[in-house]
């Protein structure tokens, strides 16, 4: 018994150490990285344009737009360029961008900062002419992305975003955008939830209008719930596309990626530590689509690799495996130690299958 008591106070105790250690390790590399990330952002502006032939000022934001680098006239300190640093989520990974204005509103430049998209697919977005070059900010129509519709779909936020803030710099003043996101929830409507995965209620406007929306997986507009409502003018889509990305309700990383009404097969995507390879769960239903027959998982996760989980849950799926079996014994679901980042994937899946059979209930 005493055994026993000890050696799990020697787990606790290690489990407390490792956890002080990864906190210390990401307290150090998190500022290096943003660091390094400033830094590549600096030398593409020097890139971009003779930094000696300006005053340069820096706004620091938050949000998708995190900088914005404000070119001035040295004589006559008037705004003549701005450099927006923004980031959207891709594929599998956030898209970092410099895009550049004139004062005019036309983009002059743009480059892809930082991205982690899949090789040979995604990443054709880097050095890639989106045909911007020269077009008014505004005009999306004249946007032409790669077969890659994630990273496309992501780097074409990035233009979107810009535009809208662009407006304010150069304008020189603020407008008071009044939207509220009510609730964002995932689209449980198998017709419709592979290309509009969420659904927000949202309040918008001096007259406080309350509609419903369809959302992309990147948080876009995509249409109304209702095609009778009037559609919001783009400053409120592109606000409420920032807000919905700071909302916890849903997440990007967990969606509906497959369904056959004949086989009553559905699949759900998950991204875990494998952020490159998702974790994809099959799930076979009963007629009525109320219940669950089966769930096959495909998984590419490395924690056999780095962690003895071998006696306990088996190689890979087994902590996939795991987690399922608990689901179907209506047991609870907890993360499992030293492998938090794939079960709380698996957990996210698993949550969201049940909120399809319980009707959004």
């Amino acid at each position: 018994m005493k055994k026993g008591l000890v050696s799990g106070l020697v787990l606790l105790a290690l489990g407390l150490i490792c956890g002080l250690v990864l906190a210390s390790v990401n307290a150090i590399t998190a500022p290096v990285i943003a660091e390094n990330e400033y830094r590549a952002k600096l030398a593409i502006l020097g890139e971009f344009y003779d930094v000696d032939d300006f005053n340069i000022e820096l706004l620091e934001l938050s949000g998708a737009i995190d900088s914005v680098f404000l070119l001035k006239n040295k004589t006559t300190n008037v705004l003549e360029k701005a450099v927006y640093s923004v980031r959207s989520y891709g594929y599998q990974s956030d898209i970092v961008m410099l895009i550049a204005i004139n004062a005019d509103m036309t983009v002059d430049k743009y480059k892809v900062v930082s991205q982690g998209e899949t090789a040979g697919i995604g990443d054709v977005i880097v050095g890639y002419d989106f045909q911007m070059q020269g077009e008014n900010i505004a005009n999306l129509d004249a946007f032409a992305g790669p077969s890659a519709t994630f990273s496309a779909n992501a780097v074409r936020a990035c233009f979107q975003l810009v535009g809208a803030r662009a407006a304010i710099d150069f304008a020189g003043v603020t407008p008071q955008i009044v939207l509220t996101i009510n609730s964002l929830v995932y689209n449980l409507d198998p017709a419709t939830f592979l290309t509009k995965p969420f659904v927000a209620t949202i309040t918008y406007g001096e007259t406080n209008v309350q509609t419903q929306v369809y959302l992309a997986l990147n948080f876009a507009f995509v249409e109304m719930v209702n095609p009778l409502d009037p559609t919001p003018e783009q400053t409120f889509l592109t606000e409420l596309q920032l807000k919905a990305q700071q909302v916890s309700t849903v997440s990007n990383r967990t969606y509906f990626s497959a369904y056959d009404a004949g086989t009553h097969t559905l699949s759900i995507t998950t991204r875990g530590y494998n952020s490159a390879n998702p974790i994809v769960l099959v799930v076979v239903l009963n007629a009525a689509e109320d219940a669950v027959v089966s769930i096959t998982p495909t998984s590419a996760e490395s924690y056999i690799d780095s962690h003895d989980y071998a006696g306990t849950y088996g190689a890979t799926p087994g902590i996939e495996n795991h987690l399922i079996a608990r689901y179907q014994a209506s047991q609870s679901l907890d993360t499992v130690a030293g492998a938090t980042v794939t079960s709380s994937a698996m957990i996210r899946a698993l949550q969201l299958l049940q909120s399809f059979l319980e009707g959004g209930e």
